[in-house]
């Protein structure tokens, strides 16, 4: 999987059942509703979706519940819930601290650059509530806003 576009044409999807390996390859745009067998499940993310493909184990050991609740920024439903536990993970050169900087913080104005901040949204404003080092105290407003 990757983040964006379709990768059920990219070479481990195609090449690795020729080896004899089990590959689920999906589109993110696409269902995420599925089958799983009693075949071992390794995990494999490319990029961005090393990032994304991480989330499958959590979710195979904790249930549907580790991405609930009112802290989530976008919460899963119920239906991914008895997922087979993976046996193994590959992450290909991922992106994870930078895809989760520019997907995940709603302050970044400009996704090319990272440093163009709206400082109504910055986590370390302290008008916003931030103090250094110590507790911060965000106002309602702020976190509603976030």
């Amino acid at each position: 999987m990757h983040a964006e576009q379709g990768y059920s044409s990219f070479s481990d999807c195609t090449e690795l059942p020729k080896r004899g390996f089990t590959t689920f390859c999906a589109n993110n745009d696409a269902s995420k509703s599925g089958y799983v067998s009693s075949c071992s499940v390794t995990i494999l993310g490319h990029s961005g979706g090393g990032a994304m493909m991480a989330a499958y184990p959590n979710v195979a050991e904790n249930g549907a519940s580790a991405y609930q609740g009112s802290g989530k920024i976008y919460p899963c439903s119920g239906a991914i819930e008895g997922l087979q536990p993976a046996d193994g993970l590959i992450f290909v050169p991922t992106m994870v601290s930078t895809m989760a900087l520019l997907s995940l913080n709603p302050a970044i104005i400009d996704e090319l650059s990272g440093s163009k901040l709206n400082q109504s949204l910055n986590l370390f404003e302290p008008a916003n509530g931030f103090v250094n080092k110590s507790l911060s105290n965000c106002t309602t407003e702020f976190k509603k806003n976030f």
